[in-house]
């Protein structure tokens, strides 16, 4: 049912919107572009880049990334973000924080174990 929503809202806007720049050499160039080379291939190194990685790091990156994009919106852009968003953005780093915190916690563990065993 949102789906279906969601779909017939876009459908309405995009009936509404000037798109005659798209059949345009330009436009479509443009379009193109930002298919291929600022989406398709930034998503392609981003993958290459978490394969040499252990799990628990990718997995940390993975959540950084809507973050980052998040305030790259607002700081380049200029967007406005929403409560929920900014909620949502508290949650995130408040994850990663905790994750950053037990990480540094388990490796003094196992640091400490380690000197004592030698």
């Amino acid at each position: 049912m949102f789906l279906c929503c969601c779909g017939h809202y876009w459908c309405s806007n995009w009936n509404d919107a000037d798109v005659s720049w798209l059949w345009q050499i330009l436009g479509l160039a443009v379009a193109l572009h930002l298919g291929l080379i600022a989406t398709a291939c930034a998503y392609l190194l981003f993958a290459r880049g978490l394969l040499g990685m252990p799990v628990a790091v990718a997995v940390t990156l993975s959540l950084a990334e809507p973050l980052t994009a998040s305030i790259l919106g607002v700081v380049v852009l200029g967007e406005q973000l929403t409560s929920s968003a900014l909620l949502g953005m508290g949650l995130l780093f408040s994850g990663l924080a905790l994750l950053s915190v037990r990480r540094k916690k388990a490796s003094h563990l196992i640091e400490s174990s380690s000197a004592e065993a030698v």
